[in-house]
């Protein structure tokens, strides 16, 4: 237990290195949406690895089950199509520490990882939300600041962006008639470079090290 706990903390460590916080003002004005398209653009020699999406939501009752999709290349022109779009997972948003006006809950996805100059479309949608669903979640929100279009962090680029309410329109098909431009992800996005070779050899030296140690204190 305590070399798993030594190698997480090793992990960890170099894991998350950069959070992009796309800190838009959820005032009463703000129109929100249940669903969310944008572009993330790598431009990080090694590629970023996105290890969280964390997200907005003013309620959780019931609890936001969403799913996330993502395609290579923009999802302009690709809002009401479902082909090239993966589902690369879904689940029940946790809650993590945070207010109404911040990101207060976590997609327990997969990481995903962004090849170096490679735009991503990416398609976040509440797959538990119809009209009669008592809340509202701020995956997207609108309308973008006009000079903030792009929001940019080291080696990360997210452009905006626009909202859906498919599956609350069309139970069932997440790429239904609907699209409403002008929306932005509401919330921060935690990622770094994608580890080289090398340093996933020096993670397993580093546990090899931690094994041979304790066996070798046991034998004392």
């Amino acid at each position: 237990m305590k070399i798993l706990r030594s190698l997480g903390l090793l992990i960890s460590a170099t894991a998350v290195a950069n959070t992009l916080a796309i800190d838009l003002e959820l005032a009463d004005s703000v129109i929100e949406a249940p669903g969310i398209m944008i572009d993330v653009t790598a431009s990080q020699s090694e590629g970023i690895r996105i290890h969280s999406w964390n997200v907005h939501s003013h309620t959780s009752v019931p609890m936001p089950i969403v799913q996330l999709w993502y395609r290579v290349g923009s999802y302009v022109g690709h809002e009401f199509n479902s082909a090239g779009w993966i589902l690369h997972g879904e689940g029940e948003i946790e809650p993590i520490t945070g207010g109404v006006l911040d990101p207060n809950y976590r997609l327990p996805i997969a990481t995903l990882d962004i090849p170096d100059g490679q735009t991503f479309g990416i398609y976040m949608i509440v797959s538990n939300h119809h009209p009669n669903t008592p809340f509202v979640s701020g995956l997207g929100v609108s309308p973008i600041p006009p000079a903030l279009p792009t929001y940019e962090g080291q080696g990360l680029r997210v452009d905006g962006g626009t909202a859906r309410q498919s599956i609350s329109q069309t139970p069932g098909n997440p790429f239904g008639p609907d699209a409403f431009p002008n929306f932005m992800l509401a919330g921060t996005i935690e990622y770094a470079p994608v580890p080289e070779p090398s340093t996933a050899l020096i993670l397993l030296a580093g546990l090899g090290a931690l094994v041979v140690r304790r066996r070798h204190s046991r034998s004392r």
